[in-house]
Formats: structure tokens, sequence, C-alpha cells
């Protein structure tokens, strides 16, 4: 009960999930919108763009159609924003101070709703991106993940691969861009989340005010289902070698699903829990044994 009283959860018509955290703590409010999208939803052609979609959007848009009139405007409100990607979701958040919440919300729903995808600024982000890229590919230890996360699994690496394909990148284009959005950036595939001091009432009255009018879309999930990964038909392994001082050994499983078995991801995160902890005998016999520096 009192927790309904703190986190409040409003549907608009057009399906896009608003969630309110009211914390008066300091005057300070946090917008952040999730689309479920992200590098499972990456076909080989499109292998590291749901990363480069996120990279463009605090840029050029309908209503701030300049380079940088976006990042001025942020200025402006005192914003402090990012975004990030992950395997099953790309968010962008934004902090303010609350009495600069509604301006807030306008730039933030400018963004997702009228992105122009200015070629000028695709070319200056895709170089960005690649150095991210090429700073990950240097690094041995990345190498290695990628190594054996293309043999956990073959066939559908593109979905595991948030980084991405370099070859891609550099030949991205704004319509490639405009697909993404066109199938994942719809408000039934999406959720606003808005925490901090913030009236509830006020923030649902905003968010139909600025994102009401953005059009519902096919659910991109049911047009196109992400395909099931086949488990392994054997175990696999392989030898990086690199410039570095200390022997690493990794060793990876295909863990339960969270879309078809959820409850038995509970159980691996207790699982994994339980093995970090240094109290446990896995790492009493591997660390404090000498045998390893660290698990």
């Amino acid at each position: 009960a009192e927790l309904a009283k703190i986190i409040q959860r409003k549907v608009l018509a057009n399906g896009l999930e608003v969630i309110v955290v009211e914390n008066h703590g300091v005057p300070l409010a946090t917008i952040e919108i999730d689309v479920k999208n992200g590098s499972f939803t990456q076909t080989p052609e499109y292998e590291g763009l749901a990363h480069m979609y996120e990279h463009m959007f605090f840029k050029a848009d309908s209503i701030y159609p300049e380079p940088n009139q976006f990042w001025d405007r942020a200025s402006d409100l005192g914003a402090i924003f990012n975004g990030t990607t992950t395997e099953e979701r790309v968010n962008y958040y934004m902090t303010v101070p609350s009495e600069k919440l509604a301006d807030a919300i306008q730039l933030v729903a400018s963004a997702i709703r009228a992105p122009l995808f200015r070629r000028d600024e695709l070319e200056r982000e895709r170089q960005v991106v690649i150095g991210e890229y090429d700073r990950y590919d240097s690094n041995p230890f990345s190498a290695l993940d990628r190594q054996t996360t293309a043999r956990l699994y073959p066939g559908n690496f593109s979905r595991k691969n948030i980084i991405g394909n370099r070859q891609i990148i550099l030949t991205t284009t704004p319509e490639k861009m405009r697909f993404i959005q066109g199938k994942y950036y719809i408000p039934n595939n999406s959720a606003l989340i808005v925490a901090g001091d913030v009236n509830p009432t006020a923030v649902f009255a905003l968010a139909a005010r600025e994102l009401g009018q953005w059009s519902r879309g096919a659910d991109p999930f049911v047009s196109d289902p992400i395909p099931a990964i086949p488990p392994l038909q054997k175990s696999e392994g392989v030898v990086v070698e690199a410039g570095v001082g200390a022997v690493t050994v990794q060793v990876q499983w295909q863990g339960p699903s969270v879309g078809q078995d959820p409850k038995s991801t509970y159980a691996a995160d207790v699982f994994s829990d339980v093995m970090n902890d240094p109290r446990s005998q896995f790492q009493q016999r591997l660390v404090d044994s000498g045998l390893w520096q660290g698990v």
C-alpha cells in the first residue's frame, strides 16, 4: 500500500505507459523514456544500429531543427542527459530542476516523436560510434568476450552484439534510422518514467499533452517476432592471444530466457550472487587459496 502511494502508473490511449515515482527529497526531477529495442532486435544488416540510433536521439528534430539547438535548449534548462543501449532496451534520461519539468518533457517528446536524422549529424555521430567500436575492439578482454559470445549464440550473434559491426555502422543511412523509428519508437512499445520532486497528477497531464498525439504503431514483436535461440549442441572453446600479463579464463553458458522462463532467471541471479560472495566456498577455494587473482 505504501509503495502504491509513491509509484503511480497510467497507460495513455496510444499505449504509452507512464510511471511516476514521487520523492520530494531534493528539488530535482528525472525523465526517462525506455524503448523495447536493443541488440535483440538486430538482424545482421542492422547489427549495431540500435546503439547508433541512441547516438542520434539528442540531435535535430522538427522543433529544434539546427545542429546543437537541442543541446543549447537542454543547457538552458540546466539538464544532465544521456542514453544507454542494452540487449533488450534503449533508454534516454534527463535530470532537471523540478521547476523545469514541463519544458524538459516537451524537449524529450520532440526528440522521440520527430527526429530529422540529418546526414551531417549522422556522419559526425558515426565517427563517435566508430571510436567506441575501435576502443572496444582493441581491448583484449573485449575480444575474448566477443569470441565466446559468437560461439555461444551461433547464427544469432547480431542479436547479442550491442557495439555492432564496423562496416554496418560505417554504411548506415538516415533511411535505416527511420526504419528503426517507425518499427520500434512507438508509444505502445515504450514507457515514460518520471521520478523526483513531482506531482503525479501534473505529470500525467504533461505526458498526455506532449506525448498523447504520438501515433500508435503495429506491435513489432507480433509482426516480426524475435526468433528463439536454439541451445548449443556441443561445448566449444576458443583461445584469444594478446599482449597481457595475466591469463583470463572465461566460461559462459546460455542462461534462462526472460521471455520464456522468467522464474528461472531469478534463480540464476541468486546463483550468481552466491558465487560472487567473497564468503562463498567457490571464492575461498579459488581466490583465497591463491590459485586465481579474482573470479
